[in-house]
């Protein structure tokens, strides 16, 4: 969700849209700042550009929940060496509005002045349309699917984000990124015309923030032990391992085309740490 002060009307209007218009909205020639999926963006203008950005976020480090702590840290150090005020350990309370003035009210009081508010509030599965057509549907709300992508009406097939599904790696899960959207997608399509294709696609999810572009695919939580393997000019290859010490995730910092190795490392569920030092390079 972003909030806006509309400099043509004086007044203060709430855009309800999905990230890519939001981050339109930011990139515009005379609006720009960088921001990340982790926490709450406030901004303040100087001028016409928005020059000052402010990100607060609940954590100590921006994604410590995904990367290991010297990744999070060189993660977070990232937005503070392009100028943005990181404040962690708090969370926004509410937005305030008085005429053409934003102010973002922080958990201990504080009040940030901004021009333009940006908040990350993550998704909530709405399938209540599923529910009461009968489909089954997780404690989640979830969408259950078997590998055809069909549901548990036979004559209905789902795909995306609000479906849970048997990975063809991984066993059943749910997962929201574009490759999943497009892959399932396509899967379920086919499926519907006849052809029954499994759908034996493992998905995988990516970022850049400040030219930095990073892939992953699997679970890639810290709850999980990681191996991180540092190559050259600043890469970094990242996996993710169960309590048998499989991989179940890998990530890819600044490693081009990573991905299909990746997926044949969980598949092979190579546990020697020195053959997985070697598998991605």
């Amino acid at each position: 969700m972003a909030i806006d002060k509309n400099t043509e009307s004086s007044a203060t209007r709430q855009i309800d849209a999905p990230a890519a218009a939001i981050f339109d909205i930011l990139s515009n020639p005379q609006r720009h700042a960088e921001t990340d999926d982790s926490g709450m963006v406030v901004s303040a203008d100087q001028g016409e550009r928005l020059e000052k950005v402010t990100l607060v976020h609940d954590g100590a480090l921006l994604s410590e929940g995904r990367f290991p702590a010297d990744l999070a840290q060189r993660y977070t150090r990232m937005f503070t060496d392009h100028g943005v005020t990181v404040l962690p350990h708090h969370r926004g309370e509410r937005v305030e509005a008085d005429g053409d003035d934003l102010a973002v009210v922080l958990d201990d009081g504080t009040r940030l002045d901004a021009t333009l508010v940006v908040v990350a509030l993550g998704s909530e599965l709405n399938t209540g349309i599923a529910r009461e057509a009968g489909l089954e549907v997780d404690e989640d709300g979830a969408v259950v699917v078997d590998e055809y992508l069909r549901t548990s009406n036979e004559h209905v097939w789902a795909a995306g984000d609000i479906i849970s599904y048997p990975d063809a790696l991984l066993g059943r899960r749910r997962i929201e990124h574009i490759d999943h959207a497009r892959k399932s997608g396509d899967a379920a399509g086919a499926s519907m015309t006849g052809e029954d294709v499994a759908y034996e696609h493992t998905p995988y999810f990516y970022s850049q923030v400040f030219g930095n572009r990073w892939e992953a695919v699997g679970e890639t939580s810290t709850q999980h032990e990681t191996l991180e393997v540092p190559l050259d000019d600043g890469r970094l290859v990242v996996y993710y391992l169960d309590d048998a010490g499989k991989p179940v995730g890998v990530l890819a910092w600044k490693v081009e085309d990573a991905m299909d190795a990746a997926r044949q490392v969980i598949a092979d569920g190579v546990t020697d740490p020195d053959e997985l030092r070697a598998r991605i390079r």
